[in-house]
């Protein structure tokens, strides 16, 4: 089980970068997944972000990263309920 303190993964100075979701700034850790879609490669965008930070999140809110729009597709939560994943789509 994580017990780390999160404020150190999710410090832009460290790991993270600001991102807006729903126009409020908040620390995210983004990445993007390889997938494969009917043989055509492509990437899977998500965040990973403290919980507390996404509790109002919902299906097709909206995140800004570096001027580029995404879509929540996919909440998930850690076994903690600490950390929350919002797979995305880029608009």
């Amino acid at each position: 089980m994580l017990t780390e303190d999160l404020d150190t993964f999710f410090d832009v100075d460290e790991f993270a970068e600001q991102v807006t979701l729903d126009s409020v700034a908040i620390s995210a850790i983004f990445s993007e997944e390889p997938v494969e879609v009917d043989f055509v490669q492509t990437k899977k965008p998500f965040i990973r972000c403290k919980a507390s930070d996404a509790a109002s999140v919902q299906f097709n809110s909206t995140v800004v990263r570096n001027g580029a729009t995404y879509k929540v597709k996919r909440i998930e939560r850690d076994e903690t309920s600490r950390i929350a994943t919002l797979q995305l789509e880029k608009q």
